[in-house]
């Protein structure tokens, strides 16, 4: 009984090692906030529609991404497809328009990925 136990116990690591093998890395294009403000990152082009453009506020330090398979965030489904992004600092004092003072506009892949900077941004694939 124990042999078969540990003959099931490992084709099961084997399957698991698999299954890490075939999936891969996350397929998303991420943007990660390296600057010391709290940033708006909007999606201008690229995205399914305007209401469902990816859109974000991240604080320093913070990152949110969007699988490129989402058609939300890219229309075309394609890995390879250029988005477009304005990154802006936010300011609580202006109340709805808090999202000013530009700090870049920029296209990445859909399968890429963003850093902002306090001064500016770097985009890469």
């Amino acid at each position: 009984m124990k042999k078969k136990a540990h003959s099931v116990f490992a084709a099961l690591v084997f399957f698991v090692f698999l299954a890490f093998i075939v999936v891969g890395r996350a397929e998303a294009f991420c943007v990660y906030n390296k600057s010391n403000k709290k940033v708006c990152v909007k999606q201008t082009s690229g995205g399914k529609s305007r209401l469902s453009d990816y859109y974000a506020y991240l604080n320093p330090g913070e990152s949110g991404c969007c699988n490129w398979k989402n058609k939300d965030c890219n229309k075309s489904g394609h890995r390879d497809q250029w988005l477009s992004f304005q990154v802006d600092e936010y300011d609580p004092y202006f109340g709805r328009q808090a999202c000013i003072n530009l700090i870049c506009n920029i296209d990445i892949r859909a399968g890429g990925w963003l850093v902002i900077y306090d001064d500016r941004c770097e985009a890469g694939f």
